[in-house]
């Protein structure tokens, strides 16, 4: 059991996955950056619950139909989470057209590698690292944890999440792709074409 200390108050919290801390006095809100696969500096954004011990973390990976999007993009979810004790590290990544899907892939496979590195400067462990993706996020996070980053990718000794939460993922882009453009879903269509070469890739 670990002690959590806030002004005129300790609260005993049992932070063993999968419970999570009960309420707390607030979380602040941190502007970070970690390197890219080559190298180049990447903003996130922490959002750390006030608690002297570990608290489970949540790396966010935004959507955008791939090409779309930023850190900010579900920062409403990382208050309220990090409100309930559990911290959350939204990434940024290059995308279409700053960059091709593979940057795309390694940008957030380094993210995902940086923070399970970093776990204890961020206010979790590495065992405690878990992935919060959301739409086209939920397809890059998923593929990085089940497979370990892009297709072809060698696969990492250890898994850079212990546990994943898609919401509203795109788990199968070429059946999405095949109902927008049965459905004449121009915006839609436009996405997958800046971001896949084909439908190969897409399968």
């Amino acid at each position: 059991r670990q002690v959590c200390e806030d002004p005129g108050v300790t609260i005993k919290q049992d932070v063993r996955p999968p419970g999570r801390a009960p309420p707390m006095s607030g979380f602040d809100v941190q502007d970070l950056e970690f390197p890219a696969f080559d190298g180049q500096a990447l903003p996130g954004r922490l959002y750390r619950p006030r608690c002297h011990g570990p608290v489970p973390l949540l790396v966010d990976v935004h959507g955008g139909a791939w090409i779309r999007g930023n850190r900010l993009n579900n920062a409403s979810m990382h208050e309220a989470l990090a409100d309930e004790g559990i911290a959350t590290f939204a990434l940024d990544f290059r995308m279409p057209p700053q960059a091709g899907a593979e940057t795309t892939f390694a940008d957030v496979h380094a993210g995902l590698a940086w923070a399970r590195r970093h776990a204890g400067e961020l206010g979790s462990r590495p065992g405690w690292v878990g992935g919060l993706g959301t739409s086209s996020g939920g397809h890059l996070l998923m593929l990085n944890a089940l497979r370990g980053g892009a297709p072809g990718a060698a696969a990492d000794p250890e898994p850079l999440v212990r546990y994943a939460v898609a919401c509203w993922p795109i788990l199968d882009p070429l059946a999405r792709y095949r109902m927008a453009r049965e459905r004449r879903l121009a915006p839609l269509l436009d996405a997958h074409h800046a971001f896949w070469p084909d439908e190969a890739a897409m399968e």
